[in-house]
């Protein structure tokens, strides 16, 4: 059950072969059914990217049972993590620029956490904020490259990214004064926004 949940998934992170994805989501719904198998958490969560990617991004039926659909949630929004210190700055900082900040903290549509929702231009942005785990070598995980596209794709709203190692080097070299530093966080998010207008 782990391999093909961990060969779905990243069929999911890759977005490719949807006619293999297919018979593995029906071999473990009759496994799961027949109580064959038991999915620790980890399994569940990947699960449950993989469904977004199969039913929605690409609106495919899958054979999951509804109750074995909302284990996969439930085990997946349980381990969504938050940086509460570092969205709380940040929505304090979208706030000193004018924004109207809505401090949502779960896109309902997939379940991802989010940093918040800003109005920009009247229009709703949401603000994600990637953690130092979200990546490896400085390159994104594939369950960020999954929360990224299908925030992108089913949450239909801008995306803003603000990046944990960037907000943080930004602190680290702007030790001249809080003024400075508060100026330099305005600047960062600025030039987020302004980068969305072109995309």
């Amino acid at each position: 059950a782990q391999a093909m949940a961990d060969t779905v998934w990243a069929l999911a992170v890759m977005d490719t072969e949807l006619n293999l994805a297919t018979p593995i989501f029906s071999h473990l719904s009759a496994q799961y059914r027949s109580k064959k198998i038991v999915l620790p958490e980890k399994e569940l969560s990947q699960l449950h990217q993989a469904l977004l990617w199969f039913n929605i991004e690409h609106s495919e039926t899958c054979p999951f049972p509804k109750d074995l659909r909302k284990k996969c949630s439930l085990a997946f929004t349980s381990k969504e993590s938050t940086v509460l210190k570092l969205q709380k700055n940040v929505r304090k900082t979208f706030q000193s620029l004018g924004y109207d900040v809505n401090e949502e903290a779960v896109c309902h549509k997939t379940g991802y956490s989010i940093g918040a929702v800003i109005l920009d231009k009247s229009r709703e942005v949401v603000v994600v904020i990637d953690e130092p785990s979200d990546f490896i070598d400085h390159k994104p995980t594939g369950k960020t490259i999954l929360k990224h596209r299908q925030l992108r794709k089913i949450g239909n709203r801008p995306l803003l990214i603000v990046s944990h190692s960037e907000w943080e080097q930004d602190d680290d070299t702007q030790r001249i004064g809080k003024a400075d530093e508060n100026d330099s966080k305005k600047e960062y998010l600025q030039k987020l926004l302004a980068s969305l207008e072109t995309e």
